[in-house]
C-alpha cells in the first residue's frame, strides 16, 4: 500500500459527516493499511501520514457513556485501567477502542500518532492578565498549565501509571492545576 493513498484515499474518508457508517471490516481494514504505512522505510512518506492522521478523525473512540465515535488521535487517550480511574465522571474524554491486532509495534504507531498514554498539559494565556518581563513593552502573558482532569483522590497518587506524571516538575499530584510562567 502506497503511503500516498493513506493519505489521499483512506483518511479522507473519516472527514465526511457520514463517516459512523462505515463498516466494520472496512474500518478494520483501514487501520491495518495505516499500521502497515507507519511501518515503511519512507521517513519522509511517514511524517505526511503522521501529520495527515493527525488532523483526520478516523480512530473509533470511546466515552464513558459507552458513546462511540471517530477522534483525532490527538483527541483520544489509550485505554486502561489507570487512565479510566482518572477520568472518572468525565463525559468529554476519549479512549482508543480499535480492536488490537497482531501487530507488535501498534502502540507505539498510537503513541506516535498522537494518542496519549497520561493526562495531557493544555496550556493557555486568553484573558489572563500580562506579566512584568515580557519582550513587548516589559510584559509578558500569564500561561497556565492545566491538566484535563475531573476527578482527582488520594488514591491516585498511589497508582503505578500515574506515579510517572510526579517525575515531572511541571505535573501534579493532588491538585487539579499547576500555574506556569512563560
Amino acid at each position: 500500500m502506497c503511503l500516498t493513498t493513506i493519505v489521499e484515499r483512506v483518511l479522507p474518508k473519516y472527514m465526511k459527516p457520514d463517516a459512523l457508517v462505515i463498516p466494520q471490516h472496512e474500518h478494520a481494514v483501514d487501520i491495518q493499511k495505516i499500521l502497515r504505512a507507519m511501518g515503511a522505510d519512507s521517513e519522509a512518506g511517514k511524517r505526511k501520514v503522521v501529520r495527515a492522521a493527525r488532523q483526520t478523525p478516523f480512530l473509533k473512540s470511546v466515552d464513558s457513556s459507552a458513546t462511540v465515535s471517530f477522534k483525532k488521535p490527538l483527541e483520544v487517550y489509550m485505554d486502561n485501567p489507570d487512565l479510566r480511574f482518572y477520568f472518572l465522571d468525565c463525559t468529554n474524554v476519549w479512549f482508543l477502542n480499535e480492536q488490537p491486532s497482531a501487530s507488535s509495534t501498534e502502540s507505539d504507531v498510537w503513541r506516535e500518532l498522537g494518542v496519549a498514554r497520561l493526562p495531557r498539559r493544555i496550556q493557555f494565556s486568553d484573558g489572563l492578565p500580562p506579566v512584568k518581563g515580557s519582550t513587548q513593552h516589559g510584559v509578558r502573558p500569564l500561561k497556565i498549565t492545566i491538566f484535563t482532569a475531573c476527578r482527582v483522590s488520594s488514591n491516585l497518587c498511589r497508582m503505578p501509571g500515574i506515579l510517572r506524571i510526579k517525575r515531572d516538575p511541571l505535573s501534579f499530584c493532588g491538585d487539579i492545576s499547576k500555574s506556569t510562567w512563560s
